[in-house]
């Protein structure tokens, strides 16, 4: 009797043994399980893992382990068949025919256990941390590999403005055409019709520009840049100060994509682009703002001198033919067939030369069509849409719009009486033999080849006078380097104390380039005027630096109108 009872108090003690040992190795996995969710899910927290990753991640980690339990419990099951055949064929024929219930000691169990917590183990840790490594999670100064294709950038201007007009101009000299077209006439736009030409003005401006350049892949990138200013306005950034604390506006400046095709040695030999894009032109501020961003394609082919086997250097400093072909849409009118739009083309030469100077020389034909203006029939509206959305002034204009009762000097629309085919030629020589001081010599002209006074005449009623001629010439000097585009590069990259200054003589005659486009800052825009332009920066830190710019103009015809304009800029980028 107590030989029974010692057995059965050692059957419960095992099994209670077993059991604890059961509830520990679930235990263990439990809290294996629940710390390794815990670390993802603080990644996620911590922003340094995406939760859409995290996810795919502990399911791709489950699957595994699920497999590799099925696996296991598969191996032990084919063991223990073999174990069982390998019995049953040693045992006698009457014991052959006994039913039996497969036993599995308790010692597999625990060997199967500790195959499958192992392997868990090593699957959920090694695939944490293979991911981790491969997005460097967590490391002092690294991101995910995403992060390090994006490269944000930005720049800040802080501006105060004087405008002097000249004591021969004349008030209500200069309707101001923009104004009248947009209000729908001259009695609609009120107070706003004419220009001011004799009040001098001081104002404060600030311009802000952030923008996103992401490497999309070696070859392929893509630009978003937002701006401050008037959305109506396509060539200025400023935002004027005193608006009664209202907020600014801010508008989508650049947004495209561009494909950068090269050689082996790293040349590129053919650049395209589309979207609302950067200048793709070589030219002065004449012809094409600063400010002006483009909409459209446009595509740029390079060809180098030093020929197919030269090396990345020799390519470097050699001369480099250049060849840039763009279409852009101007204003579409969804009711017409027609639009306005300009197609380009340019050849050039561009040559950096060992000591780091640069000889760049190019001419190009910028072809508008549809720009011209249509005189309505009486009482109709059909051609208002030939009238332009922006202009700033200085091109021959007519009366479009052709009212009822309409007073002729009162137009409720104008529109632009030339046609504008610019050739223009441009060159520029950059000298590095200095140091790191450079002198550039800057020169451009334009002549507008579309103006015809026959059609224009039969067009407007009007004898326009050709006034089709626009010129520049600028020498700089200091530490600023020559920009590829020709503009103006005062103020590009200074370091502490750097400095340069500038001056230029310009003349645009009245029909020379579209007024719409040209200089916003010189005779404070347009067309129409001569003089002279000033400039001065000097570095205070790196990145940040002081500005100047004098500006001083005469129009070339019709009623006088002398402006003197000074800027003093604050400019930091970051």
């Amino acid at each position: 009797m107590r030989s029974k009872q010692h057995k059965l108090l050692m059957a419960l003690l095992l099994s209670s043994m077993a059991s604890l040992a059961v509830a520990d190795e679930k235990e263990e996995l439990m809290m294996l399980r629940n710390t390794t969710l815990n670390l993802i899910d603080a990644l996620v927290e911590q922003g340094v893992l995406d939760g859409k990753k995290a996810k795919l991640l502990v399911q791709a980690a489950e699957a595994k382990a699920k497999k590799a339990t099925e696996q296991a419990m598969a191996e032990s099951r084919a063991t223990q068949a073999q174990a069982a055949q390998r019995s049953e064929a040693a045992l006698p024929d009457a014991e052959k025919k006994a039913v039996r219930v497969t036993y599995v000691p308790d010692f597999v169990k625990d060997q199967i256990r500790q195959e499958i917590r192992k392997e868990l183990k090593g699957d959920v840790v090694n695939d944490v941390i293979a991911k981790a490594k491969e997005e460097k999670w967590g490391l002092p100064g690294s991101f995910p590999e995403w992060v390090s294709r994006i490269k944000l950038s930005g720049d800040l201007r802080l501006r105060g403005q004087g405008n002097w007009y000249g004591q021969e101009n004349q008030p209500f000299s200069y309707p101001d055409y923009q104004a009248i077209n947009v209000a729908g006439g001259v009695d609609q736009a009120g107070q706003d019709a004419f220009m001011n030409t004799t009040n001098d003005q001081s104002w404060m401006r600030e311009r802000v520009r952030l923008g996103l350049t992401a490497k999309v892949s070696d070859d392929i990138m893509a630009g978003v840049r937002i701006t401050t200013g008037n959305l109506r306005d396509p060539i200025s950034t400023n935002q004027t100060m005193g608006n009664t604390g209202g907020r600014y506006q801010i508008g989508l400046d650049q947004a495209y994509a561009k494909w950068d095709l090269k050689n082996d040695q790293g040349f590129k030999y053919l650049t395209l682009q589309g979207g609302r894009t950067p200048n793709p032109w070589v030219a002065t501020d004449n012809v094409w703002d600063q400010d002006l961003s483009f909409e459209g394609i446009a595509g740029t082919a390079r060809y180098s001198l030093a020929g197919g086997q030269a090396g990345a250097d020799q390519l470097k400093n050699s001369p480099t033919l250049f060849m840039t072909l763009g279409y852009f849409p101007i204003q579409i009118d969804q009711q017409q067939s027609e639009n306005k739009w300009m197609g380009g083309g340019q050849v050039g030469l561009d040559w950096l030369q060992t000591n780091h100077s640069r000889l760049t020389v190019a001419a190009a034909y910028y072809d508008y069509n549809n720009l011209q203006g249509q005189r309505n029939a009486l009482g109709s509206r059909t051609n208002d849409w030939t009238s332009p959305q922006w202009m700033q002034k200085g091109n021959s204009l007519f009366t479009v719009s052709n009212d009822f009762n309409e007073d002729p000097n009162k137009p409720r629309l104008v529109g632009l009486a030339s046609d504008y085919n610019l050739a223009s030629f441009f060159a520029s020589y950059d000298y590095a033999g200095f140091g790191d001081k450079h002198v550039i010599l800057t020169g451009e002209y334009t002549k507008n080849m579309g103006f015809d006074q026959k059609a224009m005449f039969r067009r407007s009623g009007v004898n326009f006078s050709d006034q089709t001629n626009a010129y520049q010439v600028r020498l700089q000097v200091g530490h600023s380097p020559a920009s590829d585009g020709g503009g103006d590069s005062l103020g590009t990259g200074l370091n502490s104390h750097d400095w340069n200054v500038s001056v230029a003589y310009k003349y645009l005659e009245a029909d020379a380039v579209l007024d719409a486009f040209t200089d916003s800052d010189f005779h404070l825009g347009g067309t129409n005027a001569k003089g002279w332009v000033l400039r001065g920066s000097y570095g205070l830190t790196k990145n940040a630096w002081l500005g100047v710019h004098y500006f001083s103009s005469d129009s070339l015809q019709g009623p006088p109108l002398a402006v003197d304009s000074l800027y003093a800029d604050v400019n930091v980028n970051f």
